[in-house]
């Protein structure tokens, strides 16, 4: 029986859907993480006082905390933070006092009450949310650089999908061996060559010759390849369906309860008067594209 490696699966099914498939998984592990915080470990103290030491959670993490049914998880934690906030800074003459020399000739003293005091507010560990993160990238990374060749390797899929974004592209090729490198670098090759032509092609059509040309599959190569440059885009799609950026990047958003979605019939909307355009204007990307479209 040929040994299991750990997430070898998962970035093949991974590679079948849109976008970096290693920033998917990342963004799914946090995802059911967040879920399980949420409902099933919120009053245990060892991981609410990880929470208060860390001062919360990271800017990005802690946003995705909203979804439906959260309230009153996030209320819990974070009263524990502020309840920590508030015991750091129940001395107000800690801060207080005259400035000393150094302060008055404008620089910072390192051991004024002011300054151990910020000290004392930046987190003392790392975002649980980003922790355990890590912890599941550090084995996808791993399997991702040393299961490239072979019967059953991941170059194929990979070459076939989106691609690796430019930063887990850089990550993985740091731990690949020379011949999984080479494997790897040939399979992105092969998506960026791909997704250059659809490029080629979605530009040549936003110039005013060809603009009455449909689009076809390059209408959203220019998105598809901000993602494999920057990582993964705050809109797509994933197992959960779609959503509004910032909130969750592959599913739907939480922060919208079904119910205050009210549909409204066709006899009900408010005609809107259309107003007569006598000097169109191209969309930007027809102003801005030029005809040659030569590297």
């Amino acid at each position: 029986m040929p040994p299991i490696i750990p997430y070898l699966a998962t970035i093949r099914d991974a590679c079948a859907k849109d976008g970096c498939p290693l920033c998917r998984l990342e963004y799914l592990a946090a995802d059911k993480y967040i879920d399980g915080l949420l409902w099933d470990a919120v009053n245990e103290p060892a991981l609410r006082g990880r929470i208060d030491n860390a001062r919360g959670f990271c800017n990005a993490h802690g946003w995705r905390l909203v979804r439906r049914g959260a309230a009153l998880g996030v209320a819990i934690m974070t009263r524990g933070v502020v309840h920590t906030l508030l015991q750091l800074t129940d001395n107000p003459d800690q801060v207080a006092g005259a400035p000393s020399l150094w302060q008055r000739l404008g620089k910072a003293d390192s051991n004024s009450g002011a300054a151990r005091l910020a000290a004392n507010l930046l987190p003392q560990e790392p975002c649980p949310i980003c922790a355990h993160v890590a912890v599941m990238k550090q084995e996808v990374l791993r399997t991702t650089s040393q299961t490239m060749t072979g019967d059953h390797g991941l170059a194929m899929p990979l070459a076939n999908s989106d691609g690796l974004c430019l930063d887990h592209l850089r990550q993985v090729l740091a731990l690949a061996p020379p011949d999984e490198a080479a494997a790897l670098l040939k399979a992105q090759r092969t998506v960026w060559q791909r997704l250059k032509g659809q490029l080629d092609e979605f530009i040549r059509k936003a110039d005013h010759r060809f603009h009455g040309e449909p689009y076809g599959i390059e209408a959203d190569s220019w998105e598809r390849a901000l993602a494999n440059i920057v990582g993964a885009s705050p809109a797509r799609v994933t197992d959960r369906g779609l959503t509004q950026a910032f909130v969750n990047p592959f599913g739907p958003d939480p922060t919208t309860p079904i119910e205050t979605v009210v549909p409204v019939e066709p006899s009900e909307a408010k005609a809107t008067p259309v107003a007569e355009v006598t000097n169109p204007v191209e969309p930007t990307a027809s102003r801005l594209a030029t005809t040659n479209t030569s590297p």
